[in-house]
């Protein structure tokens, strides 16, 4: 179970940051666009745009969970995130922190992305449905 502390840590501010940021997006691309509700490109922009800007900034954590995850003989520091957060920026330096991040910006926010805009999609034909709509 080594990591599973920074694991948790890491998605409470990860959702957090992510829904925040898509719905002032979409509300914002609302009020600029003047109409409601915004085309499915629009919602995967909002959605993935979101996305990148919490990945971004809960990647150090996930760093650290991988660490802490490795076999014995590799491992940096100990058990604590604190101690392993230390000696991973001693060693290889903050970049360290952002190691690996390159290839998730290709796939995480495209699939973030697909979950809100399939999420905004879906809770406005729910919504439609319940009204008596189309």
């Amino acid at each position: 179970y080594r990591g599973l502390t920074v694991t948790l840590a890491g998605i409470v501010p990860y959702t957090g940051i992510a829904w925040t940021i898509k719905g002032k997006l979409n509300e914002s691309l609302s009020g600029v666009r003047k109409r409601k509700p915004l085309t499915a490109i629009e919602k995967l922009v909002c959605g993935s745009t979101a996305g990148l800007i919490a990945q971004a900034t809960t990647y150090p954590l996930e760093m650290v969970r991988r660490r802490m995850q490795m076999p014995l003989n590799q491992k940096l520091g100990n058990d604590s995130v604190e101690s392993t957060l230390r000696t991973l920026v001693r060693t290889e330096g903050v970049q360290g922190l952002f190691k690996g991040f390159t290839l998730n910006v290709i796939k995480g926010p495209i699939a973030i992305g697909i979950s809100f805009a399939t999420f905004d999609t879906l809770k406005e034909w729910f919504t439609a449905k319940s009204q008596g709509g189309k």
